[in-house]
This record gives C-alpha cells, structure tokens and sequence, in this order.
C-alpha cells in the first residue's frame, strides 16, 4: 500500500481510498472537511493529554 491510502472496514467490503480521490470528495462537500477539522483537534489534544499522563 502506498503512503496516501486510507483503509475503511466495512462489514461486507474493504475500501481503500487514495489522497487525491479523498481531496475531490471534500471539494464537493467542504462540511466535511469543517467537521473533521475540528475531530482532528481534538484528537490531537486527547494525545498529548494522554502522553502527558504517562
């Protein structure tokens, strides 16, 4: 696999989205992109709160 895959299990297939195919699919909806901005964020702060722990 290359370095610009995402892989999402489904329950009855495997998807395997490259880089360019993700940016197209946020260009038509830029909501999404919004939102998982914000997710990010927060994922990025529960990291390092959770490295500060250990």
């Amino acid at each position: 696999m290359g370095r610009s895959e995402i892989v999402i299990r489904l329950p009855r297939c495997i998807l395997v989205l490259k880089h360019d195919e993700i940016m197209a699919m946020l260009k038509v909806n830029p909501s999404i992109w919004a939102q998982a901005l914000r997710r990010g964020k927060g994922y990025s702060r529960t990291e390092k709160a959770m490295s500060r722990k250990d």
